[in-house]
């Protein structure tokens, strides 16, 4: 073989090997169109108010699956099983139709767009069809692409939105990128009936998968300039929405344990800080986690990772892996308010959004 041949044999072998070596799994991501999205945190209580942006990219009409959802803190550590879970966790669903290239928005509160002589996009978040309470202010909402008879979802990466909360007491206002997650295989399947009926499987062969592990930057409060004037600092507040969703009538609740290590800037790392946690989950620190104070950290810079465990000892014999998305929010006193979405990483975890599809009428016909 002359040099030339060689060369090229040795350049076709590091391309193999490096394609082998730095393979990755699609994630569901905030920079592409989806046949599904994941908004995180959607916001009503405390003069809070949550603007829902919604938007079909494409020269089709489409008919979206959607649930407001969310779930009570189940405290550490959680004993129960996943079936005394059920207390805990309040959905409602609806449907919204899109024509091509159409954008919709609407304020949570009302489920009414910015003109509000026009028709209700959505109904009012907080009213929980699933118990008939009103009692939860805060949640998540997810919406899908189906087919026009509701009876399985259809294959349409043409999604995308956003979630501005803004607080119409303080002025302060935060905004973050819906999680869109898409349907796999090629785009001439687009608009065709798509995946199992009834079950949104993100594993990476049907959808993008969800990240087992999620990070984050941020300040720690609680730091001596603060303490001497008598404030807490900066406040951060997590929030996670699970991949792993019941939305059926008959539901069962996902339980989990949220393992979480802090990192200063000096590499140092803080553990020990463990959270049982459902389908939709919420926190604050320092307040809430020791770890994330600036007298365990000392720096003014800091991250966090959050992996998720079975661990059956601490948050009750039903609890499994999990995976989720999510956004973080963080106040740097009045007025100065950011958010941006978490980082994924790590391996796909198991993760299925199941629901209720409407039942096949097709004999009727």
């Amino acid at each position: 073989m002359d040099t030339k041949a060689q060369g090229i044999a040795v350049a076709i072998a590091i391309t193999m090997a490096t394609t082998s070596t730095f393979a990755f799994t699609p994630i569901g991501s905030i920079s592409n169109k989806g046949s599904l999205l994941v908004y995180p945190r959607i916001d009503v209580a405390d003069g809070n108010d949550t603007l829902i942006t919604l938007t079909n990219d494409s020269s089709a009409a489409v008919r979206l699956k959607c649930f407001y959802a969310a779930s009570d803190d189940l405290g550490t550590p959680y004993s129960g099983t996943a079936a005394d879970a059920r207390r805990f966790k309040r959905y409602t669903d609806f449907t919204i139709d899109l024509t091509h290239n159409q954008p919709v928005s609407w304020w949570a509160s009302t489920g009414q767009p910015d003109d509000t002589n026009m028709p209700g996009v959505a109904p009012p978040f907080g009213f929980w069809a699933s118990d008939g309470t009103t009692a939860t202010k805060a949640g998540e909402l997810m919406c899908w692409a189906v087919n026009d008879a509701m009876s399985t979802q259809k294959h349409y990466n043409h999604l995308f939105g956003t979630a501005s909360v803004l607080n119409w007491q303080t002025g302060q206002a935060y905004e973050y990128t819906a999680t869109s997650f898409q349907a796999m295989g090629p785009s001439t399947m687009t608009g065709q009936d798509f995946g199992t009926a009834g079950a949104i499987n993100l594993d990476n062969i049907q959808y993008d998968a969800c990240p087992n592990i999620l990070l984050g930057n941020f300040s720690p409060g609680g730091r001596p300039f603060d303490v001497a004037v008598g404030d807490q600092g900066p406040h951060t507040r997590i929030t996670l929405a699970s991949c792993n969703q019941d939305l059926r009538q008959n539901y069962t609740p996902t339980i989990t344990k949220l393992t979480w290590t802090f990192w200063n800037r000096d590499e140092r790392q803080a553990t020990g800080t463990h959270t049982c946690a459902d389908s939709w989950f919420e926190t604050d620190f320092p307040q809430t986690m020791l770890s994330a104070q600036y007298v365990m950290l000392g720096t003014e810079a800091a991250y966090f990772r959050i992996e998720t465990t079975a661990d059956t000892q601490i948050c009750g014999p039903s609890a499994s892996s999990n995976a989720y998305t999510g956004i973080i929010t963080q106040s740097y006193g009045p007025g100065v308010l950011r958010s941006t979405n978490l980082t994924g990483r790590g391996v796909a975890a198991p993760a299925v959004i199941r629901w209720d599809p409407a039942p096949d009428d097709s004999y009727k016909k």
